[in-house]
Parts: C-alpha cells; structure tokens; sequence
C-alpha cells in the first residue's frame, strides 16, 4: 500500500485497451498509406495527400496513448484522505474537506464511464469513473469543484471507513 493507505482498490477499465488498440490499427494504417505514397506510388495526384496521412498518424498515434491513460482507477483511502488516480491524472481530497457523502448504485449515470469535469445544480463536478460499477459522491466544503464523483467495487466498505473518518453519515437526497 502506498501513500499511508489503509484501503486501496484498483478498477481495470478493459473497454480503453479495446479503443487504443482500434485507434492503433487506424494508426499504423496511415502510416503505411504515409509511406506507400512516398516510395510506390502517390494515392492521389495531389502531391500534400501524402503528408496527411503522417498528420493522421502523428494525431491518432497521440489519440491511442492518451486513451492508454484511462485504463485503470485507483482509488486510495489514506489518513491524510481520500485520493483518486486516473492513469495520471490524480484528485486528493482530505477528510476536513468532505461535507457530505452518498452512493449511487443505479440510473443513467452508470453509463457513463471516463474523466468528466461539468455544471450540475450543486455547482462543478469532477468525476472519476468506469461503465456499471457504483459510484460514491463527495459534496467538498470549498473550492471550485464543489463535487467528486468515483467509481468503487466495494461501496459498502467505502462508505464506511468514510463515514469513520469524517464523522458524518451518508446524505442520501445529497
């Protein structure tokens, strides 16, 4: 365990490695279209199709390991707080800072899966998630980002060690 963790959980998101090889394969294939036109023959009488091709490449090639990103989530529960860690985008909220809490198990919001930073009626959100699995919300005291929504395996257990660390019970009508 690492930053002085007493709970860690890692969520793998396999639909990303699906989409990043995709996006290799569209990758590799403009390159090959890069250099077919070079050295066999033009694609097309236009001379500058052959350097968008290479621009293709270089975009989906940075595309692909972007999404590469987003594979897995990590969520960490310290003594210091909570933190989260999204291939290498990371959010620590320390227990001080959490107002409220709650999970979500069902509903619409359960299909959507990534990193999202948005508007909803209680001010900016900052979310952390992979498709189907629950998510537990934290209503923040201050900042910009007034929200933090993430996925668990366990938000049960989750729920609990939060609610011993802030002192408060789940909010369920957050």
């Amino acid at each position: 365990m690492e930053y002085g963790a007493f709970y860690q959980e890692r969520i793998n998101f396999r639909f990303m490695y699906f989409l990043a090889a995709f996006l290799g394969l569209i990758s590799a294939a403009m390159l090959v279209l890069f250099i077919y036109h070079f050295t066999v023959a033009p694609v097309d009488d236009e001379p500058g199709v052959g350097w968008v091709f290479l621009i293709e490449f270089l975009v989906m090639g940075a595309v692909a390991w972007l999404v590469l990103n987003f594979t897995s989530l990590d969520i960490i529960l310290s003594y210091q707080g909570v933190i989260i860690r999204f291939g290498r985008f990371k959010r620590t909220v320390p227990w001080s800072e959490i107002a409220s809490y709650r999970a979500v198990t069902s509903g619409s919001f359960l299909n959507q899966g990534g990193l999202k930073i948005g508007l909803s009626k209680q001010g900016w959100y900052s979310s952390y998630t992979v498709l189907g699995k629950p998510r537990i919300v934290l209503q923040l005291r201050s900042g910009r980002i007034k929200q933090l929504v993430f996925s668990t395996g366990n938000p049960q257990e989750v729920l609990l060690l939060v609610k011993k660390h802030t002192g408060k019970d789940e909010s369920p009508g957050l």
